[in-house]
Formats: C-alpha cells, structure tokens, sequence
C-alpha cells in the first residue's frame, strides 16, 4: 500500500502501519551508508535503502538501510546482516526501540540506529541501545564515523 504524501507503510501484526517521513538529510545518510559500504567492504557487502523485509507471518519491515552480504531477493525472508534506522524529527522512541528489537530477535547480527539531529550512533544489542563511536564489521574492513557520514554535507543541513 502506498500514501501519496507519506512513504510506504510497513505491516506490523498483521496491521498497516505509517512510517515516518523521511527529508533530505535522511536520503544523504542513505546514500552516504551506501558509498561508504561500497568502498569500505571492497564491493563484497550490499547496502539497499528501503528494501522491505519479511520477518514472518504478517511482519514486514522496511529498514532505512539494509546491509546483505549477498544480493538479495525482490522481498527477503532471511535477516540482513545489518539494518541501520535513521531517526527522524516524528520518530517515537518507543517505535524505534521495538523496531530495533523485531530486527535483533529476527536474527539481525548488527542492529544500528541514527540520529542525524544529535549527531550520534547507536548499537541496539540484547542489552539494549549503546552510544558507539563508530559503526563497525571488522571482518569486512568496515569502519563507519559520524564524521564519515556527514563529510561534504553543507553545514547548515542539520540546523
């Protein structure tokens, strides 16, 4: 199902539910992961913004960035190996943090989370959300900074 001014809804239990609209600095953190993705892992990891998910009988998700280690089907039913949530201005904390739950009990090895406002990032674990200094898989050569995501942004983009 589409919304005209909203982008697309995810079904959760069973249920449609609205995602919150994306704006500018969404698109460039997006493309940002993808590039940095790309080069980081010598071209052997896929990172896809906004490819929806199935996680099981009435689940799907969409993440704003899902990270394969091969390329995917049109709807994949087994877990990325990253999903990473850029938070926008009309996120709610607790959507977000049962979102980043669903991913990690799915079997989403690395859960992160975004937050272009407060310049920070997030690890979502058992234990909960952790603030990281940057996003890392190692086993991929990849080592991802706010700085990194934010390079050749203007400087009032975040205002």
């Amino acid at each position: 199902m589409t919304f005209i001014d909203r982008p697309d809804a995810e079904l959760v239990d069973g249920e449609l539910r609205e995602r919150a609209m994306p704006v500018s600095i969404h698109g460039w953190l997006q493309a940002a992961f993808a590039i940095l993705f790309r080069l980081q892992s010598s071209s052997r990891l896929f990172a896809l913004p906004e490819v929806g998910v199935h996680l099981g009988e009435g689940e799907y998700r969409v993440p704003d960035v899902a990270v394969f280690d091969h390329f995917p089907p049109p709807v994949p039913q087994l877990p990325p190996l990253v999903t990473i949530e850029i938070l926008s201005a009309d996120d709610r904390h607790r959507g977000v943090l049962s979102k980043c739950a669903e991913y990690w009990q799915w079997g989403v090895a690395h859960v992160w989370l975004v937050d272009p406002s407060l310049r920070l990032l997030q690890v979502y674990s058992a234990s909960g959300l952790a603030n990281a200094e940057a996003l890392e898989l190692p086993e991929y050569g990849v080592r991802i900074t706010m700085a990194d995501l934010l390079r050749g942004l203007p400087e009032d983009a975040l205002v």
